[in-house]
């Protein structure tokens, strides 16, 4: 069979009316027109069949100036959002694959990642985008309950900051509080970029040593004492899944703000969004009433595995989590916690919006409607004398994996 070009008159000039045609005729019921206009165009050619004679047909439209003009721009618009959200779906996808590769070298190379050796009871992830007010009440409440707690002893700690960009004195403020407290007990990591909370919670979770890894808002609105309750909730989880002989699987407990008070403007985004997300996610929530309380628990295997594979960046990562955990095996619970409004939020009411429903459409194509993405087999350790190899064999699974409890050695 000859390529298609060999089927479109006119040469490549045509080829954007063309494709546009087609889509618009399949669009918007011109199909019989194109089929009408292939029979005499191509009559005894033989040589463009199935999709190329629809090409070829729709390019006789073109050529002839049949072609409705309203449609070929309709089509030709269509086409071009398909390729942009491919080329978005991509784009995530090899920054996912890139990130596990990348984690899996730098566990080779040190213990201080999520793929090392567990060096701490608790690490607390705190992304934080321009929070320079808010971020000391918040790390005041923080240190001081993890202080507490440490010195009636068996229970270890740290805490990232996750400075995602700021422009303003965020990175200052969480360094006063590294030398204060020691560098190896506040961490902090900078990000050359504003890319996102989903992004920055994600560079905190794949750098943390903790055996559970708690992910905490920078306005300290969720009562920082509440830990407990995730931690109860967590342990019993873990209880009934070794019950079940699947000790060692991956588990979850999101805080919920159910009840809580808050602003009229912010429940009604809160109520449309769970909307938007509960179709998005084609019923992969768990059940989870609150998806964006930024107060969760997770064990060390649900770090991994979820982290490991998330490609939101933004606002909508904790729907992803979800969706994520319904696809690999890891059990998710909710529940409730004490939580205020804090003065200063970054939700803006018409930006955040529009940016939540397009991340929630970029993950019901990514997952449901083009299969793009796809779970990345996450080890559970990469042993420092793996080196290198270690890092490449396990970018070899990548394509491969499933990205389960099992995933990886």
């Amino acid at each position: 069979m000859r390529p298609a070009r060999a089927c479109l008159p006119g040469g490549a000039r045509h080829v954007p009316r063309v494709l546009g045609t087609a889509a618009a005729c399949a669009a918007t019921g011109y199909m019989s027109r194109v089929a009408s206009a292939s029979p005499s165009r191509l009559a005894g050619k033989g040589r463009c069949r199935g999709s190329t004679a629809a090409l070829a047909a729709a390019s006789a439209l073109v050529a002839t100036g049949e072609a409705p003009r309203a449609p070929v721009a309709l089509g030709v618009a269509v086409l071009a959002a398909a390729a942009a959200l491919l080329g978005t779906l991509g784009r995530l996808e090899r920054t996912a694959r890139g990130d596990l590769a990348a984690l899996v070298a730098a566990a080779s190379r040190s213990s201080a990642t999520v793929l090392g050796p567990a060096g701490r009871s608790l690490s607390v992830v705190v992304p934080s985008y321009n929070e320079e007010a808010r971020l000391p009440a918040a790390l005041d409440a923080i240190l001081a309950y993890l202080e507490r707690r440490a010195r009636a002893g068996g229970f270890t700690w740290e805490v990232l900051v996750v400075d995602d960009g700021s422009t303003d004195g965020t990175f200052g403020v969480a360094a006063g509080y590294a030398a204060r407290h020691g560098w190896g007990q506040v961490r902090v990591l900078r990000q050359p970029r504003n890319g996102g909370k989903g992004r920055a919670v994600k560079a905190g979770v794949l750098a943390s040593r903790g055996r559970r890894v708690l992910m905490a808002d920078a306005d300290g609105a969720t009562r920082f004492d509440d830990l407990e309750r995730l931690e109860r909730a967590m342990a019993a989880a873990e209880g009934q899944a070794a019950a079940e002989g699947d000790a060692g699987a991956p588990v979850a407990v999101f805080g919920s703000r159910r009840g809580a008070e808050r602003a009229a403007a912010r429940g009604a985004l809160a109520w449309g969004f769970r909307a938007l997300a509960r179709a998005a996610a084609g019923g992969g929530g768990g059940g989870v009433w609150d998806t964006q309380c930024g107060f969760k628990l997770f064990n060390r295997r649900a770090a991994q595995v979820l982290f490991g594979n998330l490609r939101l960046q933004g606002w909508a990562a904790d729907v992803e989590l979800l969706l994520l955990a319904a696809r690999t095996g890891a059990r998710v619970s909710e529940v409730a916690v004490e939580w205020r409004e804090v003065p200063g939020s970054k939700v803006h009411p018409v930006a955040t919006p529009v940016a939540m429903a397009g991340e929630l459409g970029l993950l019901w194509a990514g997952y449901r409607a083009t299969g793009v993405f796809r779970p990345l087999g996450v080890p559970r350790a990469v042993p420092a004398a793996g080196g290198a190899g270690e890092a490449r064999r396990a970018g070899e699974r990548h394509g491969r994996g499933r990205g389960g409890r099992g995933g990886g050695p």
